[in-house]
């Protein structure tokens, strides 16, 4: 059927319309569009493409193989082998970017997409159509983002190495200036001189303390902070950060308590070293910036029962508070809420700062709640998978069945403490009865009640601990009711036929409930003996273990010789670098040797190697590294180089002598 010319017209009429629309579309479209005729090689460019080079829209219209030549010389051969794959493969498309010459001279980066849309009857192609756009600004910014990257990581390289640095050529001397101290404090001194001695010592380790802050911060700032996820005891955790801080509560007069809810998991998985550098921060501050009354800490479990836990920790203190205007900046770094503080108290300011860093990466928040005058209570979550079921199946395993239906007596001036006591009791299975004041405790007992044995404060008005026990001791003239002193300095208990046992404030749970079996089985034995719990010098022990140490400072070479003299150990041999560290443990025959990880000629780590590698010495000998350094890729380091334990500088005996133990312990089943 033939048009009519009228019909015939208005055809033709959109057919221009659509050819305009579609230049139209080709004139203002921001990729270059191309039409590539496959037999002839001739190529379609559209005005769009011609300008993204540089030229006037119709200037060039080239061949396949002219505009291949325009392609950069390093993008060639990938264009040219994506291309034949698109020929050869049905239904692929081509997408590739690539660099192509401009009019003037210059690259530009282009993304090319294109497809076959119509082969012959055996599938080769006859026209190709695709689309270039404009990326060069793109590629640029990631040319820019990339440099950045690796000025950024280089900067950082640099930061970690200066970090490493600083963290040795500081620690080295505070390990001759702290552990000389230490031993001075074990020898015989006048009174003032030890006055002066313990100085020096307690200087030094807020020097100390100033020091790991700083580093702490800068490690975190430079994302070299990484956790432990090992499995730990909760309560250990937190009974080891309160007893950093008895002595210091107790010159001020401080009541320190805590109270874990039974919700709580005795074993978690986590980082407990940071858990518990959070709470010393916690701790310490709340204890500094409190003249009178308590520093308490509650611990919650949130979401007892789901297969994480959420722990909510509070310290809460009766102090100088915080007042609003400081509220905002106080978790910012280098500051303190009162800037006169800085003076009247110390400290770098950086403790709170860190604090929120590392409970941010456990997954946790802080915060805090204060009122000038009136005290503070910090809060802090941490987000905790359960133990493993063999480090959960290990928790410590107190023998309470002994004491279940015992009768006590409580005597202690703090409501919170006697609270917290009688709670831990009937957790025991203990009836408990409390009283406030002493003389009120007893007239009760010269009414003639009895129990099984008396927990009493040391420190009360009007009548003291030790003042009760003896009234007490006096009064009991039948069976002698154990009376177990509790005290935050029991140093200065007088030793008294009338006091059974003395414990340190706040008291850690398995000393307690050891100490109550210990008393209670001791009745009937001579009242007038007194058992001390706490800490005390230990006689000094025979360690008959052949002990080198590499170690290059000469006044730190001292320093652990005099140690490992004061822990018994008569047989050590002291070399001052790796190389003579091989020569000497291949001429002779040690349990332990002590190596410091950066000395000249050869550092700690090589020499381990060769040790390892060319002695015989393998599978019953220690290394023991001692470094300056706390980086945790440090201590990686020392693991892989073949040693068997990590220890920072400074050291202290008693850290040294738990590592020798811990070395004959082991025996031979000691290995690499």
């Amino acid at each position: 059927m033939r048009l009519k010319t009228g019909e015939l017209f208005e055809k033709n009429a959109e057919l221009e319309k659509s050819k305009a629309q579609l230049q139209l579309a080709l004139d203002v479209a921001n990729d270059g569009l191309w039409d590539w005729d496959v037999r002839s090689t001739q190529l379609y460019m559209s005005p769009r493409w011609h300008t993204m080079l540089g030229y006037t829209p119709g200037e060039v219209m080239p061949d396949y193989s002219a505009l291949m030549d325009m392609v950069h010389p390093d993008d060639r051969d990938a264009v040219e082998r994506e291309m034949q794959l698109l020929m050869r493969t049905i239904h692929r498309i081509f997408e590739h970017d690539f660099r192509i010459r401009m009019k003037n001279g210059d690259w530009k980066w282009v993304a090319s997409c294109a497809k076959v849309v119509e082969r012959d009857s055996g599938g080769c192609p006859l026209r190709i159509v695709g689309t270039n756009l404009d990326i060069d600004f793109r590629k640029q910014t990631e040319l820019e983002l990339a440099t950045a990257k690796r000025r950024a990581e280089a900067a950082n390289t640099v930061k970690s190495a200066f970090l490493a640095m600083m963290s040795h050529e500081i620690r080295t001397p505070m390990n001759g200036v702290i552990g000389a101290a230490s031993l001075m404090l074990g020898t015989e001194l006048s009174t003032h001189q030890e006055e002066l001695v313990h100085t020096i010592q307690v200087s030094g380790e807020n020097l100390l303390t100033i020091i790991n802050d700083i580093l702490d911060y800068s490690k975190i700032k430079a994302n070299k902070s990484e956790l432990e996820a090992e499995p730990f005891n909760v309560r250990r955790c937190i009974e080891d950060a309160f007893d950093l801080f008895t002595r210091t509560a107790a010159k001020k007069n401080i009541e320190l308590l805590y109270h874990i809810d039974p919700e709580v998991p005795t074993m978690l998985t986590g980082d407990t070293t940071r858990l518990r550098q959070i709470l010393v921060n916690l701790l310490g501050n709340a204890i500094k910036f409190t003249e009178t009354g308590e520093v308490r800490l509650k611990v919650h479990n949130l979401n007892a029962g789901n297969h994480r836990h959420q722990l909510q920790f509070a310290v809460s203190d009766t102090g100088i508070g915080i007042a609003d205007e400081h509220k905002e900046r106080l978790f910012e770094a280098f500051t303190q809420a009162d800037v006169s503080n800085t003076r009247k108290y110390g400290g770098t300011g950086l403790g709170l700062t860190i604090s929120r860093q590392l409970t941010e990466l456990m997954g946790g928040k802080i915060w805090f709640e204060s009122k000038k005058g009136e005290g503070s209570t910090f809060f802090f979550t941490v987000d905790l998978p359960p133990a493993d079921s063999v480090a959960a199946g290990k928790p410590e395993h107190l023998p309470v069945e002994v004491l279940r239906g015992k009768h006590a007596l409580i005597v202690d001036d703090n409501e919170t403490n006697r609270w917290l006591l009688s709670d831990q009791l009937a957790q025991w299975g203990i009836i408990s009865e409390v009283f406030e004041h002493p003389e009120k405790a007893f007239e009760h007992l010269q009414s003639g009640y009895t129990y099984d044995i008396a927990l009493i404060d040391f420190q009360m008005p009007d009548m003291d601990g030790s003042e009760l026990a003896k009234k007490i001791y006096r009064l009991e003239n039948r069976s002698r009711m154990p009376v177990i002193i509790l005290s935050s300095s029991y140093e200065s208990i007088p030793a008294d036929p009338s006091i059974s046992a003395r414990l340190s404030k706040p008291v850690r749970i398995n000393k307690l409930c050891d100490q109550m079996l210990q008393v209670l089985a001791e009745k009937s034995n001579e009242p007038g003996r007194m058992q001390v719990a706490g800490t005390q010098i230990q006689p000094k022990k025979k360690r008959n273990l052949r002990i080198l140490v590499a170690e290059d400072n000469p006044i730190n070479q001292r320093i652990v010789q005099l140690m490992l003299s004061q822990l018994g150990c008569e047989t050590v041999v002291i070399v001052s670098d790796g190389e003579a560290a091989v020569a000497a443990a291949m001429d002779a025959t040690y349990d332990v040797i002590l190596m410091d990880i950066q000395m000249p000629h050869m550092n700690g780590l090589e020499a381990t190697r060769q040790i390892r590698k060319f002695t015989g010495q393998t599978d019953k000998l220690w290394i023991i590294a001692l470094t300056a350094g706390v980086m945790k890729d440090e201590q990686f380091d020392t693991e892989e180089a073949g040693m068997n334990k990590f220890m920072a500088k400074p050291l202290n005996t008693e850290q040294l002598g738990k590592a020798l133990d811990e070395f004959v312990s082991l025996g031979s089943l000691v290995s690499v």
